[in-house]
């Protein structure tokens, strides 16, 4: 599934780099050379995954991930790889203290830069899966093999199920016309 990256850094070649790798798991990628760029676009374009480096000009990315996180409502959360000086600890510590999701010590290798995505995305979702939504169904046929198996109660039950696990309408039709106990119900 296809998110909107938001990379933020102002060193052209690291630019290339995260928007190559974007770019190659089939992302739109979004650039920035600002922290004070970067916060305007998180709030206008409403990226899927930030990608930041912890040294920009005007806002530092400690402070941009800070302000994101201030911020965000009690319900959004947009994940945040922070990237930094490769020995630093203290460097990593205060990213991820700061709010950031996950640090990666540069130089970065494009390999583990992708695995990281997709496990942010994984694991925190991209707005364009909760919004899209396919417009097919699908179709259950549930069949006793003699009347007075339960074959109605377990539609009933699925169609409820899913009703409320998907969030989506399901229609439940009763095909037994000499035994049908069903009356029609959307749930």
């Amino acid at each position: 599934m296809s998110a909107r990256i938001l990379v933020v850094a102002d060193d052209p070649s690291l630019q290339g780099l995260l928007s190559h790798s974007g770019r190659a798991e089939g992302h739109d990628v979004l650039v920035s050379t600002t922290g004070s760029d970067g916060l305007r676009r998180w709030s206008s374009d409403r990226p899927d995954l930030i990608v930041l480096d912890a040294v920009l000009p005007d806002v530092d990315g400690f402070t941009l991930v800070e302000r994101i996180r201030s911020a965000e409502g009690s319900g959004a959360h947009v994940p945040i790889i922070m990237l930094g000086a490769a020995g630093d600890v203290g460097t990593r510590v205060r990213g991820l203290r700061a709010g950031a999701d996950d640090f990666l010590a540069k130089p970065i290798h494009p390999q583990e830069l992708a695995a990281r995505m997709r496990g942010l995305l994984a694991r925190f979702g991209s707005r364009a899966k909760v919004t899209a939504r396919s417009t097919r169904g699908q179709v259950l046929g549930y069949h006793g093999a003699k009347g007075g198996v339960g074959a109605t109660t377990v539609a009933i039950n699925s169609a409820i199920g899913l009703a409320r696990a998907c969030g989506r309408k399901v229609a439940l039709v009763d095909a037994n016309l000499q035994f049908g106990d069903h009356r029609g119900r959307a749930y």
